[in-house]
C-alpha cells in the first residue's frame, strides 16, 4: 500500500473494539438512584426517556443553530437538564460548591449560564462517565492497533486523531488504552461542535497543521462518515472493514458513496477487507 506522510485516523471501530448498550435496565436504575441522591424524582425509565427527549432537543437546537448539516452537541449538557429541569424534592447535596436548589433558581433566570458554569465540572463529568461505564460492554485495542502506530512513527509520519465522539466520554478512553501517548491532542466532534462527514471538521486539523491532501489518509471504518469525509476534503480514504460486511455489500456500499458524492474514479476509498490495520502499512 502506498506510504503517505500524514495519517488520519478513527478511533472506535477503528483503532479499538467498542461496545456499548445503553438500554440496560440496571443502568437506568443506577442513574435513577444517583439523580435521587441530588433530589430528583425519577422512575428509571421515566429517565431514560428524558435524556433521550434532551439529547434530540439538543440535537435539533444544534442543527438550527449552527446551519450545519452534521452538528454535534457535547452531552454534559443533557445530563445537567436533567439535573435542573426535573421534578425534585429538596435535597442538601452540593453540586459545585452549591446546593442543587440554587442552581435551579439560577438556570430557571439564565439557563445558558448555568449550564456553563457547571459544564465543565467534576459533577457532571463524575455522572457522565458512571453512565458510560456501565453501559459500556467492551473497550480494547485491535491487535495491530499498537503495531502500526509505533511503525509509522518509527518511520517519521505524523499521526493524528478524528472522531465523532463525546470528549467527556473519549478523552478518559483514549487514557485507558494507553493511546494518549500517541495521540495527545485528539479532535474530537463534541469539543468541534460538527460531526464527520461535515467537511469543516477534517479541513480545521489539516489547515491547523499544515497538512498537504496530496499526502494524507484518512483510515476509519465508516463509509458513509468517514470515506465520505476523505472524499469531501480530498484525502486518501482507506476503509478497514472491521464489522465483517462480505465483499459484494462491500463493493455495493462504495459504489453507492461514490455516486452519492459525485466523486471522480480516482478518489476511490482504499479497501481492507479484512479489517486489519497492519494492511495499511
Amino acid at each position: 500500500m502506498h506510504e503517505f506522510a500524514n495519517y488520519v485516523f478513527d478511533f472506535y471501530g477503528t483503532l479499538v473494539d467498542v461496545r456499548t448498550d445503553e438500554n440496560k435496565p440496571a443502568l437506568w436504575r443506577f442513574m435513577a438512584d444517583f439523580y435521587g441522591a441530588h433530589g430528583c424524582l425519577f422512575d428509571p425509565s421515566d429517565l431514560r426517556d428524558a435524556f433521550w427527549r434532551f439529547d434530540a432537543e439538543e440535537r435539533e437546537a444544534a442543527r438550527k443553530r449552527s446551519g450545519w448539516a452534521h452538528p454535534e452537541i457535547r452531552i454534559e449538557r443533557v445530563f445537567l437538564r436533567l439535573l435542573l429541569e426535573t421534578p425534585a424534592r429538596f435535597c442538601g447535596v452540593p453540586v459545585g460548591g452549591r446546593p442543587v436548589r440554587e442552581w435551579r433558581r439560577q438556570y430557571a433566570r439564565d439557563p445558558e449560564a448555568a449550564l456553563a458554569a457547571l459544564r465543565d465540572g467534576d459533577w457532571v463529568a463524575a455522572v457522565a462517565n458512571a453512565f458510560r461505564i456501565l453501559a459500556r460492554e467492551r473497550l480494547c485495542p485491535y491487535p495491530d492497533t499498537f503495531p502500526v502506530l509505533r511503525e509509522l512513527v518509527r518511520r517519521g509520519k505524523r499521526i493524528y486523531l478524528l472522531s465523532n465522539a463525546q470528549g467527556v466520554f473519549t478523552r478518559p478512553e483514549i487514557g485507558a488504552v494507553g493511546l494518549d501517548a500517541f495521540f495527545p491532542a485528539p479532535r474530537i466532534s463534541s469539543e468541534a461542535g460538527m460531526m464527520k462527514p461535515q467537511r469543516e471538521f477534517l479541513d480545521g486539523l489539516m489547515r491547523e497543521e499544515g497538512l498537504d491532501p496530496r499526502e494524507t489518509a484518512f483510515v476509519g471504518n465508516e463509509m458513509r462518515s468517514d470515506m465520505a469525509l476523505a472524499l469531501r476534503c480530498g484525502v486518501q480514504g482507506i476503509f478497514l472493514n472491521t464489522g465483517g460486511m462480505p465483499e459484494e455489500s462491500l463493493r455495493t456500499e462504495v459504489s453507492r458513496l461514490m455516486a452519492d458524492e459525485r466523486a471522480p474514479a480516482g478518489s476511490r476509498p482504499w479497501v481492507v477487507g479484512s479489517g486489519r490495520l497492519g494492511e495499511v502499512l
